[in-house]
């Protein structure tokens, strides 16, 4: 079930992280760049069968690092300094998870953006991040 809807491919990023919490995968048209999304999978649930809070979290600050990496030039790489996040409503095993960014300002040091996790069109978590770079320009 873990299997992706047409328009999207795996992001073949690896790390030992993204492999516990993915797979994960990009929107296969170059120019949209904003959106990460994940198959809930059986893993991913809590006692109640609905996919974990923490698990929602850890997509959302993933897919904002992600997101600042890919639009921004030169790349950058950074650090989570805050994130905040408003549960909206659950997942379940199978729904198909986009988390869709916005980076709202990039300073010298920092990062913000906000975000919010989707199932079929319908928010679940709405967030927002500040981000250290991790190699700030002088």
């Amino acid at each position: 079930m873990s299997d992706a809807p047409q328009g999207f491919a795996p992001l073949g990023r690896p790390g030992p992280f993204l492999e516990v919490l993915g797979p994960l995968y990009l929107p296969s048209d170059a120019n949209v760049r904003n959106i990460v999304a994940m198959r809930a999978l059986n893993k991913h649930l809590n006692l109640r069968r609905v996919v974990h809070g923490g698990v929602l979290a850890a997509l959302v600050d993933t897919a904002f690092g992600i997101v600042i990496g890919l639009t921004r030039e030169p790349r950058l790489s950074t650090v989570t300094v805050n994130l905040s996040c408003d549960y909206l409503q659950s997942a379940k095993e199978g729904d198909w998870i986009e988390a869709h960014v916005d980076i709202l300002r990039t300073g010298k040091r920092l990062v913000y953006a906000q975000g919010l996790l989707k199932v079929e069109g319908k928010a679940i978590l709405r967030a927002s991040g500040v981000f250290a770079i991790a190699n700030p320009v002088s």
